[in-house]
């Protein structure tokens, strides 16, 4: 009796045979998954039980030991006479949309905790810095574009949460400058390679 199971997302179609067909497939199911028990196959108690599986989600490890997140649908397959003759499962691989919920729930938690922080995380006793902080509490009471510069590692992100913490738009989503930075940094570079060549075109 044979099982077929196809994977969509692996762009490769992979037949196993609970018993050997014409010599081809030897191995057992669960040889090709050592970590998974007879149990938990869904394939495997289809196969023994007629039973139908809809939509139905597992984790389980492939043969390299990787953790799989796996939907899928399993049905067995009968014959005229009635009589099963095997088992097909068709199914998506899931983790890369398990890994992206897991982003969008770090991210959120992120943007949480920017919203609920009360106070900045900048600790001085400076004078001079004293003034900055209450000049952008000042600025952050108003709706004017502010444009912070100063050398790497001088505080410059620590400043522009200050002033989003302040502002009207606190419980907005807070993008850090840094990210800014090298966009900017990427359109300002290939502008400027764009401009050299027209340049050196220009001079030939």
């Amino acid at each position: 009796m044979s099982v077929v199971n196809t994977f969509t997302t692996i762009r490769k179609a992979r037949i196993w045979t609970a018993t050997a067909l014409n010599g081809q497939w030897e191995k057992h199911m669960l040889d090709v998954y050592p970590g998974m028990k007879e149990t938990q196959s869904t394939m495997l108690s289809s196969l023994k039980k007629g039973v139908e599986y809809i939509g139905h989600y597992q984790i389980y490890y492939n043969a390299r030991g990787q953790a799989v997140d796996y939907q899928h649908t399993t049905a067995p397959l009968y014959a005229s006479d009635g009589g099963m003759v095997g088992v097909i499962e068709i199914g998506r691989n899931m983790s890369g949309v398990r890994r992206l919920q897991e982003q969008v729930v770090e991210l959120n938690q992120l943007l949480y905790a920017d919203h609920h922080e009360k106070h900045h995380a900048i600790i001085t006793e400076n004078p001079e810095m004293l003034s900055n902080i209450a000049k952008a509490k000042r600025l952050a009471a108003s709706n004017i574009p502010v444009t912070i510069v100063g050398e790497t590692g001088t505080g410059k992100e620590l400043f522009s949460r200050l002033i989003h913490q302040c502002s009207k738009r606190a419980n907005k989503p807070f993008i850090a400058p840094e990210l800014r930075r090298s966009t900017a940094y990427a359109y300002r570079k290939y502008a400027f390679r764009h401009r050299a060549r027209r340049l050196y075109r220009r001079g030939k």
